[in-house]
């Protein structure tokens, strides 16, 4: 029997719709995230939508049109918890956060829409590590495959939802100002900063919020505790890529790298940007923008001065990411836009400087476009995303509190006119492109993996029910030190004794003698 092309077409579409509509159902609870967090997990949701999952998304900033995909919008304030990043500088930010996370947690999972959600319904669940901890307590008691979302990389407790070992021997914390090869001052600072940021997470910021969500009567009194429903996830999605880390570490199978999901070629710029950036000649153009959750209006004055009178005297141009129209003293060759497509502008090949805070999005895209940094960071995990850059040799660092225009000047002066930082992350851009797979395709399989094999228990790390001292032969260590110990005293125990029996002997046989004379 023929079959015409128009039968062939239809059956293909047919089979096509059949396999579309077989796509899992997915929830993502990642309610209490910052704008930047969700270039990484939307960018996850639209991945899997594009490959026919259905998704469910808990978020209090719904951004997301497509067909495949639903927003619970729980209409909750971020702003709060950072209320003005240029005041808060400094490692102090983190404790000022972690106090105001438990009473905005409980109250984000108490929201109606949020009570209503029957996790059973779904094929499998992912949720954010970061500040919505409370939510774990929905995932207590069910057989639901879990993915973790880390918007960055592991820290401290991350590390054991998967069973991974840390090593504060070689990696710097983030956060600290530390590079490998560390001192042994470095490297006993950072174990006890480790340390301390370990015990803080699981006596104090953890059973903080468990007592919250159980008074508010949001969680049962017998839940388990946050991190052990946690450790149920077969896998920790990370923004982070592999090859671009340095040093390099080992990680357990369930560790998924799906660095560099916000990256993209970049597209034709809008008329007016494309004249502005082209019409710079030969010099080029600086970009310079503070991100999403750094406001430009925080910033101080002072600041702000040092960067227009340094511009000023640059023969490039100067496209500035600012909240508004006009400023004080703008010069000529500065351009202002409140909204800016960032990776088109950084695609550009006479974009030859990216001035940031240093955020992890902001620092991946300046890498895949091959531009490099001049970083000014404000808080959280920027100081140590710029040492990192700065150690890798494809940025410079500038702390806010030592902004001068002398420095400001000297240090633009030199990134433009020194070519190692250009060669160097044109160097890094191709190792961050040439990976087995995409990062797409990495979240797209591992997926649909935990999804087929119900949650991949069998990639599941032993180290998950080890002990620490287990993990690191302490115990057996201690027992072969025991044991030496305990043999080299028995030895110097028998030794003694032969010494004193032959002198005991000889003494007797030298009386003896004197007897007989």
């Amino acid at each position: 029997m023929q079959v015409s092309k128009v039968q062939l077409v239809a059956l293909l579409l047919l089979l096509s719709c059949g396999m579309y509509s077989h796509g899992s159902k997915i929830l993502v609870i990642a309610p209490l995230a910052g704008k930047s967090h969700w270039q990484f997990f939307g960018e996850i949701i639209k991945t899997l939508a594009d490959h026919g999952h259905q998704i469910t998304s808990l978020t209090s900033m719904p951004m997301i049109s497509h067909n495949n995909v639903t927003e619970i919008d729980i209409e909750f304030d971020m702003s709060p918890l950072i209320p003005n990043t240029f005041e808060n500088r400094g490692w102090w930010a983190g404790f000022s956060m972690m106090a105001k996370v438990p009473g905005m947690c409980t109250e984000a999972l108490s929201r109606k829409n949020v009570r209503d959600i029957k996790i059973e319904e779904y094929d499998l669940v992912f949720i954010s590590l970061f500040v919505n901890d409370c939510f774990f307590g929905l995932l207590d008691n069910t057989e639901v495959p879990v993915i973790s979302m880390s918007p960055n990389t592991l820290v401290t407790t991350f590390h054991d939802i998967v069973g991974n070992v840390d090593f504060p021997s070689f990696v710097p914390m983030m956060t600290l100002p530390m590079k490998h090869p560390m001192t042994f001052t470095q490297r006993l600072l950072n174990t006890l900063a480790n340390l301390f940021s370990y015990a803080l997470t699981k006596f104090y910021y953890h059973p903080s919020i468990e007592k919250a969500c159980k008074d508010a009567g949001l969680c049962p009194r017998d839940m388990r505790s946050i991190q052990d429903i946690a450790a149920k996830s077969a896998f920790v999605f990370i923004n982070n890529v592999q090859a671009l880390e340095t040093p390099v570490r080992p990680y357990v199978p369930a560790v998924i790298h799906a660095g560099g999901l916000n990256c993209r070629p970049a597209q034709p710029l809008p008329e007016d940007l494309a004249s502005w950036i082209e019409g710079s000649g030969d010099a080029g153009t600086i970009y310079f923008s503070l991100g999403s959750i750094v406001k430009p209006k925080d910033m101080p004055e002072n600041f702000r001065e040092v960067f227009v009178k340094v511009f000023a005297t640059l023969p490039q141009r100067v496209i500035w990411k600012w909240d508004e129209a006009s400023m004080p003293g703008l010069p000529p060759n500065v351009k202002l836009a409140k909204w800016l497509p960032q990776q088109d502008i950084l695609g550009h090949p006479k974009v030859h400087l990216f001035i940031t805070h240093g955020g992890l999005f902001s620092t991946l895209e300046a890498i895949y476009h091959a531009v490099p940094i001049l970083g000014f960071p404000v808080f959280a995990d920027q100081g140590s995303n710029m040492i990192k850059s700065t150690a890798d040799g494809i940025a410079e660092t500038i702390e806010w509190d030592d902004l001068t225009e002398e420095l400001l000047n000297n240090t633009v002066q030199k990134m433009l006119t020194d070519l190692k930082y250009q060669k160097t992350v044109n160097h890094r851009s191709q190792l961050m492109r040439d990976q087995p797979m995409s990062p797409r395709d990495v979240v797209v399989y591992w997926t649909e993996y935990a999804i087929r094999h119900k949650g991949a228990p069998h990639l599941q790390s032993p180290v998950k029910g080890m002990a620490w001292y287990q993990i690191y032969n302490v115990d057996v260590w201690l027992s072969l030190i025991v044991f030496s110990i305990a043999c080299l005293y028995l030895d110097m125990k028998i030794i003694i004794a032969v010494v004193r029996r032959c002198c005991y002997r000889t003494k007797t046989t030298g009386e003896l003698k004197k007897k007989k004379e």
